[in-house]
């Protein structure tokens, strides 16, 4: 929910043993993360990871990523327990990211990253970026009001399905023909492909710096 506050999301920092961003299935399977985890891509888990049913065996985030995909794998952020701030600075890179692409980007875009930015450097507090957030909804074409929600984990996967909205339009946008020309179709489904791909390759590099030890701030890049 946009800038509300779902407390299922809200996973307390807790130092895990295992190296990397961590889950479990039986974590999957909460409400607030199955809901939007379709059956196949859940029956897809279980095929790639040789199991029946939910367990409370650790599972790497990236071993997600393995098995579905980019998508899914930032949905189930809202598992994972900790690394909020990592989250967040990944929802600001993909926003700004898009941002950069679209053409047609409103000010509020600038102005809520800004407040984003602000927020991962401690200028302003959680009341500040939801402020921030809550005043670029009012306008209908600002697509970055995503790196404004309350909880990490939406905001990058808002982030995402945003930059792959951009891609998706401007590629669509400028393919010769109708929506039926076969042009049309496989423009946009390029895009989209690029899209994932590049956004894969920034998770990649967050679970690398995350497993090695390394500070992950993109999103002041």
């Amino acid at each position: 929910m946009l800038f509300g506050i779902a407390t299922e999301c809200e996973i307390p920092e807790v130092s895990v043993e295992c190296v990397g961003m961590m889950t479990t299935l039986r974590k999957l399977k909460q409400p607030r993360t199955a809901e939007r985890m379709c059956q196949d891509a859940w029956n897809d888990l279980l095929v790639h990871l040789n199991k029946k049913k939910a367990d409370d065996e650790p599972l790497s985030i990236r071993t997600i990523n393995e098995a579905l995909g980019p998508l899914d794998t930032i949905w189930a952020f809202r598992a994972v327990d900790g690394y909020r701030r990592e989250m967040r600075h990944f929802a600001v890179w993909l926003a700004k990211h898009a941002v950069r692409r679209s053409q047609m980007s409103d000010p509020w875009d600038f102005r809520v990253i800004e407040a984003a930015e602000q927020f991962l450097r401690g200028d302003i507090d959680k009341e500040g970026l939801v402020e921030a957030g809550e005043e670029t909804w009012k306008y209908p074409f600002s697509g970055a009001c995503s790196v404004a929600e309350l909880h990490a984990c939406d905001a990058a996967f808002e982030a995402a399905l945003y930059a792959e909205r951009v891609a998706e339009y401007y590629a669509s946008d400028s393919a010769i023909g109708s929506k039926a020309d076969e042009t049309w179709w496989k423009r946009r489904d390029s895009a989209k492909e690029r899209e994932w791909d590049l956004i894969n390759s920034e998770l990649h590099r967050l679970f690398d710096h995350i497993e090695q030890g390394k500070p992950y701030t993109r999103g002041l890049d």
